[in-house]
C-alpha cells in the first residue's frame, strides 16, 4: 500500500501528479499508475492542472497506482482518470483525495488554508461532471458551437442581469435592461431578420446590439429547442441541458471556490469538453429568453414555445454567479455565499459530507477580515457548532453596519423557532446551514425587518444586539413585553407572496379563522384587527397597496378594501377607489384578487 511522505509547511508544500501514458504492465494489472511528487506552490516555473468533481459515495472505490504501490481512489475519480488517460493528458495534475492525506487532520487543515492558492495559480481547471450520455453528447456540442459566437456577440457583457452580491433578482443593471429594450425593437412587431430590405438600415442603429439581436434570433431556430408544446418527452438538447444543469457536482460547496477562482475552467462530461465560458454564455442567453428578455419579446410570436422546459430556476448557479461577481470586481462576503439566492427551493445550492466544510470550503472567497473571524483551520478541535455559531454571528454584525436594507441579507429575524421534537445543539438563534443549503431560507422572510410596523403608530427600525462574550452561544437583545403567545398557527414558509398563493382562498380562511375575525358590520370602524393583515402584508414586503397606506387619503379606502378581501368578500368595483381598479386589473400574479378581477363588473369598471 502506498505510504505518504511527510509535506514542509515553510516551503509551502503539497503534492502534485501525472497519468502514465498507458495502463501499468510492470504490476502485472491494468490498473492506471500514477506519478506522485512534491512541489512548492512558490515556485514560479510550476505549471499544474487541477482537478474538480464530487466525491461520491466512499464506499465505491477502485484502485490505483502510486509510485507503483497501490492506493484506492472513488469510482467518480477513477472515472476521470480514465478520460484523461485515454485523451493522452501527460501534465503534472493536482486532485485533493491524492494529494492530500485525508486521515492526517494536521494536514488536511493546512491544505484548507492553502486552498485558494491551489486553485488561482493552476494552468486552468478540469470540471468532471461525470459519464456522458446521447443526451448530454447533444447539449455539450451545443455549448461548444454557440459558445464562440455568444462571446463575440458580449452576451456576459450586456446579458448579466445583476452585479449586486446581494439578492436583488428583481432589479436589473440598467445597462441591462436598456439593452433588452434596443434588442426587442429588432423583434416587435416582426423580426426585422426576415425583411431582407430592412437588414442594412438596423445594422446601422446599434451594430453591437444588431448582432448579439442577430445570434438570439439564429438561436430561437435551434432544432430541439422550438416545438416542444404539448409533447410528453423532452428532446434530447432539452434532457441534455437539464441534465447538465441539475447534475450533483454543482451542489457540493468545495465547487463554489474551485469553480470561481479558477483563471480557466474545462468542463467535462463523459468524452465531451467545452469551456466554462461557453457554457456561461449561451446558457445565460437561454436563460434571458426565458426570463427578462422574455418580458420584451411577450408579444413576439417567434418566442412562444420555445426552450419551454428550459429549467431557469436552476441557472444560474451559486459556483457561476460568484465567479461572475469576482469577475467583476465585486467583493464576495459570507452572505453572499450562505444566504444571498439561497431562496430557489427547487434544487440545493450547497452540501457538504462534513457540515464543518460548508464554512470551512469557502473561506478562499472570503476577505482577510471575514477569514480571521473563524481562527485558524482545525479538523481536530473545532465543531461546526463552533463555526455556524460564527457564521452567524458575523452576518448578524454585518447587518446591523449595513447601510442599505438589501444589504442586510441576515438577520436575527431569519431565525425560525425548530419543533420541539427535533433538538439540536445549536443556539436556538443559529440556523442550522445544512438545512439553508439544500431548502434555503424561507422566502417570505428574507426581506423581514425587525420593527413595531404592525402598528399603525409608525416604526423604529433601529436596535441592538448584544452578544455574550463569556458564553458566545448566548445573545442579548432589546425588546418590549407586549403580551403572552397562546396559541401558534402554522405558517406557510415558502410561498413568495400571501396574494400569490395557488389557493388563496383556503389561507385567508385559515388567518380569519385562527385570528377570529368578527363579521362586518361597520367595516370603517374596524381598526382594531387591522394588526391582523398589516403584519401579513409586512412579512412579504412592501406592494402597493402598503404603500398607499401611508397616503392619506387613501388610507381609509384601502383599510376597508383589505379588511372585506380578508372575509372573501369582495366589493363592487364601482365602489372602489380609481387606483384600486387599476392596481387589481394590473395584479395579475395576486390569484386572490382573481375572483374580483374576473368579474364582468370589473371588466366594465372605467379606468
Amino acid at each position: 500500500m502506498f505510504t505518504y511522505s511527510p509535506l514542509s509547511r515553510e516551503k509551502r508544500e503539497t503534492r502534485v501528479f501525472r497519468i502514465s501514458p498507458s495502463p501499468s504492465h510492470q504490476s502485472g494489472s491494468d490498473r492506471i499508475s500514477l506519478e506522485l511528487g512534491h512541489t512548492s506552490l512558490d515556485d514560479e516555473a510550476l505549471q499544474y492542472r487541477a482537478l474538480s468533481y464530487v466525491w461520491g459515495d466512499t464506499k465505491d472505490k477502485e484502485d490505483i497506482d502510486i509510485n507503483g504501490e497501490r492506493f484506492s481512489v472513488g469510482a467518480n475519480l477513477h472515472a476521470l482518470l480514465q478520460v484523461l488517460q485515454h485523451h493522452g493528458v501527460e501534465s503534472w495534475l493536482w486532485a485533493d483525495a491524492i494529494c492530500i492525506q485525508q486521515s492526517d487532520d494536521d494536514e488536511k487543515s493546512w491544505h484548507v488554508q492553502i486552498m485558494c492558492d491551489i486553485f488561482k495559480n493552476a494552468e486552468f481547471v478540469y470540471s468532471w461532471l461525470g459519464p456522458g450520455s446521447g443526451a448530454t453528447d447533444v447539449a455539450m456540442d451545443l455549448l461548444s458551437d454557440w459558445g464562440p459566437r455568444a462571446l463575440e456577440v458580449g452576451v456576459m457583457e450586456k446579458l448579466w442581469p445583476t452585479d449586486s452580491p446581494m439578492d436583488h433578482s428583481s432589479i436589473l443593471r440598467i445597462e441591462t435592461s436598456i439593452c433588452l429594450l434596443n434588442i426587442s425593437q429588432y423583434f416587435l412587431p416582426n423580426p426585422v431578420f426576415e425583411k431582407r430590405s430592412t437588414i442594412e438600415d438596423a445594422s446601422r442603429l446599434n451594430h453591437e446590439v444588431y448582432d448579439l439581436a442577430r445570434f438570439l434570433y439564429d438561436l430561437l431556430h435551434v432544432e430541439g429547442l422550438r416545438g416542444t408544446r404539448g409533447k410528453s418527452v423532452l428532446s434530447d438538447l432539452e434532457t441534455g441541458i437539464t441534465r447538465l444543469l441539475t447534475n450533483r457536482y454543482w451542489h457540493r460547496i468545495w465547487i463554489i471556490q474551485e469553480v470561481a477562482l479558477a483563471r480557466e475552467v474545462f468542463l467535462m462530461c463523459g468524452e465531451k469538453f467545452t469551456p466554462i465560458s461557453y457554457f456561461e454564455a449561451v446558457l445565460l442567453a437561454l436563460w434571458q429568453l426565458q426570463n427578462d428578455l422574455a418580458v420584451f419579446l411577450s408579444d413576439c410570436p417567434l418566442r412562444r414555445g420555445f426552450c419551454e422546459r428550459f429549467p431557469s430556476h436552476v441557472y444560474p448557479n451559486k459556483a457561476i454567479l460568484v465567479r461572475q461577481l469576482l469577475c467583476r470586481g465585486r467583493e464576495v462576503g459570507l452572505g453572499t455565499i450562505l444566504v444571498a439566492f439561497s431562496n430557489r427551493t427547487e434544487r440545493p445550492c450547497y452540501r457538504a459530507t462534513d457540515p464543518r466544510d460548508i464554512v470551512y470550503g469557502i473561506l478562499g472567497l472570503l476577505s482577510n477580515n471575514d477569514r480571521r473571524l473563524f481562527g485558524h483551520v482545525d479538523y481536530k478541535n473545532t465543531t461546526w457548532v463552533d463555526l455556524f455559531t460564527q457564521a452567524t454571528r458575523s452576518l448578524i454584525e454585518a447587518s446591523l453596519t449595513a447601510f442599505f436594507p438589501g444589504e442586510r441579507v441576515y438577520m436575527i429575524g431569519h431565525c425560525l423557532p425548530r419543533p420541539r421534537d427535533q433538538p439540536s445543539e445549536l443556539p436556538s438563534w443559529v440556523p442550522d446551514w445544512r438545512d439553508v443549503g439544500v431548502k434555503g431560507l424561507p422566502y417570505s422572510l428574507v426581506d423581514l425587518h425587525l420593527s413595531s410596523d404592525a402598528s399603525d403608530s409608525g416604526y423604529e427600525n433601529f436596535y441592538h444586539i448584544d452578544f455574550g462574550h463569556e458564553n458566545p452561544s448566548a445573545i442579548q437583545l432589546p425588546g418590549y413585553r407586549v403580551d403572552f403567545v397562546t396559541n401558534v398557527m402554522e405558517y406557510d414558509y415558502q410561498a413568495e407572496s400571501v396574494l400569490a398563493k395557488d389557493r388563496p382562498s383556503d389561507w385567508l380562511a385559515r388567518i380569519r379563522d385562527f385570528t377570529k375575525l368578527p363579521e362586518i358590520s361597520d367595516i370603517r370602524n374596524m381598526e382594531g384587527e387591522d394588526y391582523v393583515w398589516r403584519l401579513v402584508m409586512d412579512c412579504h414586503g412592501p406592494n402597493l397597496l402598503r404603500v398607499q397606506l401611508e397616503i392619506t387619503q387613501y388610507k381609509t379606502e384601502v383599510a376597508c378594501f383589505i379588511r372585506r378581501l380578508m372575509r372573501q368578500d369582495y366589493p363592487n368595483p364601482e365602489s372602489l377607489p380609481e387606483f384600486l381598479v387599476e392596481y387589481i386589473q394590473r395584479s395579475g400574479k395576486f390569484k386572490v384578487l382573481s375572483n374580483i378581477r374576473n368579474t364582468k363588473r370589473m371588466d366594465d369598471a372605467p379606468i
